[in-house]
């Protein structure tokens, strides 16, 4: 039997986040890649066919085969992830196997895999039923359990990875695990902190803010809310201002905002075409984040926001600091804490998850 490789896997709305523990020299092993996909097969001949960055990935179904051409590099016509059924879809499960893919050269021969995700707070746990909403959690379990069903167009013949035990718990629980964890799986002073007085984890995600109260005591979510305030939404904020600032006679493209939103420049930086932009997106940053702060500001006065408040998800990359601010600012007798490499929060606790969670 080939060894069982475990996977911490936040598989986002804007981005999917794998993270597999550290090498021999004690550095994450671990990758990013934008949840972009178009239906049908790679049609770009100025690239190799199904290489690590460009790939036809194909879906098995019982009438056939669905083909996704994923690509980080798709600039229009991308499928929109925010779909009710993303979570256990074909398109998750072809963004899924591009991005194992891409870090499969660390399975070491294996194609076994032990695998712990997330759904968002409000989906995991339906409050109008009162409880955790184990039919969606089983259609998540059951999808990622699909993944022998998927494979690389030009890879047909390897073998396929294959979910071997998988499970599923609440977006921004990964979050805390990871901080109340070390790599070892030992439990960290923020554990005993959080033990104490309980905290308030802010998950900043593609398509929804998750937040989840863990209360004093006993570790466990005591509450989970989830908000459509997540970065794919402040990217079509910032579209809208660009094309109405800059009296552009077209929304700009994924690609163009991906070079805005990294330089703080629209087209070529220093050119008699390229604006500076930085003051649009600053705006905008800060527009998003005092909706943010609306939707949660309430949850900011309860007894377990004195045990701290965490901000973290791929979104705090670009709001992490902004949000820490705003609560600051209103709630000064509150620690706030942004954690490193905050876009890799979940997939870090998932994967501890793997190793101290039963199966």
């Amino acid at each position: 039997m080939s060894e069982v490789i475990n996977i911490g896997l936040d598989d986002g709305h804007s981005s999917i986040k794998v993270f597999l523990g550290l090498n021999v020299t004690d550095e994450p092993i671990q990758i990013q890649m934008l949840s972009r996909a178009k239906i049908g097969e790679n049609r770009n001949l100025n690239l190799i066919n199904n290489n690590n960055d460009d790939a036809t990935i194909v879906i098995e179904t019982e009438s056939g085969v669905e083909k996704f051409w994923v690509s980080e590099n798709h600039q229009r016509d991308i499928i929109d992830t925010r779909s009710k059924d993303y979570p256990y879809s074909n398109l998750n499960l072809a963004l899924v196997n591009q991005a194992l893919r891409k870090v499969r050269t660390f399975f070491n021969g294996s194609n076994q895999l032990k695998i712990v995700a997330g759904l968002p707070a409000n989906q995991f746990y339906d409050k109008n039923i009162g409880h955790i909403n184990h039919e969606l959690v089983q259609k998540k379990v059951d999808s990622l359990k699909r993944l022998a069903k998927s494979y690389a167009e030009s890879e047909e013949d390897l073998p396929r990875l294959e979910a071997v035990a998988v499970k599923i718990i609440p977006e921004g629980y990964g979050i805390l695990t990871d901080l109340m964890y070390d790599n070892d799986l030992q439990e960290t002073e923020f554990s005993e902190s959080v033990s104490e007085y309980g905290c308030v984890v802010i998950d900043i995600g593609g398509r929804t803010v998750d937040v989840v109260s863990i209360s004093s005591g006993n570790k466990e979510p005591i509450g989970m809310l989830s908000f459509d305030k997540g970065v794919l939404y402040l990217r079509e904020k910032i579209k809208s201002k660009l094309t109405e600032r800059l009296n552009l006679t077209q929304s700009p493209n994924d690609n163009l905002l991906d070079k805005a939103i990294e330089t703080n420049w629209y087209g070529k930086q220093g050119s008699k075409s390229g604006v500076e932009v930085s003051q649009i997106l600053s705006e905008a940053y800060d527009e998003h984040v005092r909706e943010i702060y609306s939707d949660i500001k309430d949850i900011l006065g309860s007894n377990e926001a004195f045990g701290g408040v965490i901000i973290s998800g791929g979104g705090a990359i670009l709001l992490g600091e902004k949000m820490k601010d705003i609560v600051e600012e209103h709630h000064p007798n509150i620690d706030v804490y942004v954690p490193n490499e905050s876009q890799f929060s979940n997939a870090r606790g998932f994967w501890k998850l793997t190793y101290l969670l039963d199966f």
